[in-house]
């Protein structure tokens, strides 16, 4: 399915950010099975456009789309695009096929960028609590995901707590300032 990045519409045959929190909800609590959250973000797409065209961007995004939707079948996922360059995946937890899904990625953003540059960045959060909602499984998986992308040698990274612990002990470095303005 051909459509333009950034249109509300466009979803390359996946499931839109509401459909996909939804689903995911309704699947942990109706499955006995271990899943995982992964999060993906193409590192300088804007610069992929810049350089190759938005024709060739969204037919990278295309591609994309395309073996996260051959996982979701093959492995009772949940696939979903939310604009951009952001994807995100319910899946059972299997670190090999985790790795070959991410192999899959890195296999066409290597095709289309020619470069180590344009590789998908991945936050996986190994999902403990079926009763959290869907949408703070993703914000865990997006935190990894944050964090992965400062280390460039690492394209995945698994959620831990002491990411979550690191920046908070960081907020707490701010000096009260009792409610003015930074930049008055």
């Amino acid at each position: 399915e051909f459509c333009i990045q950034g249109e509300i519409s466009c979803s390359y045959g996946l499931y839109s950010r509401k459909q996909f929190f939804d689903m995911v909800d309704y699947r942990l609590k109706n499955s006995s099975r271990d899943y995982c959250l992964l999060a993906s973000d193409i590192e300088h797409f804007k610069l992929f456009n810049k350089w190759y065209g938005r024709k060739t961007g969204d037919e990278f995004l295309e591609e994309f789309a395309k073996v996260l939707k051959k996982y979701e079948k093959e492995y009772d996922g949940i696939a979903s695009y939310f604009g951009g360059d952001n994807f995100a995946m319910l899946l059972q937890y299997n670190e090999i096929v985790l790795n070959q899904l991410i192999e899959d990625l890195n296999k066409i953003a290597l095709y289309y960028g020619n470069t180590v540059g344009f590789l998908p960045c991945f936050g996986v959060y190994k999902i403990e609590d079926k009763n959290m909602r869907a949408v703070e499984l993703y914000d865990h998986a997006v935190e990894a995901l944050t964090y992965n992308s400062d280390h460039i040698e690492n394209r995945i990274h698994y959620y831990d707590k002491e990411l979550t612990n690191k920046e908070e002990d960081e907020l707490h470095l701010f000096p009260d300032l009792n409610g003015k303005a930074v930049f008055e």
